[in-house]
């Protein structure tokens, strides 16, 4: 059997089971976002700031915020997924996997794996990224 067979069904099981999930895309939450004012600070509902965007350690077609102690607004988060948008990032183990708007969100920093993101709330006039722990 052709190894690359497999692993394209192995992938649109995952993806499906994601969409089940309810994890939000790269696209979703920017349109999500884009409703806001520009300044709205974003934090995470476990802690943190969404920062850097990278390949996520657990399926590295899918993209994963690194949670940082700092402070970030709509804004910014959007400027950081629009260029994350149609560029090509290098898996953990290696790879080249272009993101688009239906790449699937986590958090977690680079190299370990973490939650899904599954939506977002106003909160104390404060944008709240929602997670889900993966169910394995």
């Amino acid at each position: 059997m052709n190894l690359d067979f497999l692993m394209d069904l192995v992938n649109a099981k995952c993806n499906e089971d994601a969409r089940r999930a309810g994890v939000m895309t790269l696209g979703g939450l920017r349109s999500t976002l884009a409703t806001l004012p520009p300044e709205t600070p974003v934090v995470i509902d476990k802690g943190g700031a969404p920062g850097s965007l990278d390949s996520y350690r657990g399926y590295y077609e899918r993209l994963a915020f690194a949670a940082d102690g700092g402070s970030t607004t709509a804004r910014e988060v959007i400027a950081s997924l629009d260029a994350a948008d149609g560029k090509t990032f290098r898996g953990y183990k290696g790879g080249d996997y272009e993101m688009d708007s239906y790449t699937f969100l986590h958090i977690a920093p680079y190299g370990s794996t973490g939650p899904q993101v599954v939506g977002l709330h106003i909160e104390d006039d404060c944008a709240v990224i929602d997670t889900k722990d993966e169910e394995w």
